[in-house]
């Protein structure tokens, strides 16, 4: 994406960063519409009964997990998960 934008030649650098900053918004929000459609709705509302292994009916609840840090956490998580 940076690769086309930076292709263009009348945008000045500062208008090149918001327009980055602005089309990186405008996909991340997209992408949640995609994942958040009805059917995901529902059963974050209601559940959706699902046979374990073991036979038993179970209503489970889908729910979406994020990790959010800032740099130097996440510096510090991936080269502790490198160690292991």
């Amino acid at each position: 994406m940076k690769d086309v934008l930076s292709g263009l030649f009348c945008i000045l650098k500062t208008g090149m960063a918001s327009l980055h900053v602005h089309c990186h918004r405008e996909l991340f929000h997209a992408c949640w519409e995609v994942l958040l459609d009805e059917d995901f709705l529902h059963a974050y509302r209601h559940g959706i009964v699902l046979k374990c292994a073991d036979g038993v009916l179970q209503r489970v609840f889908p729910q979406i997990f994020t990790y959010s840090a800032d740099y130097p956490e996440k510096y510090i998580f991936l080269w502790t998960v490198q160690q292991i």
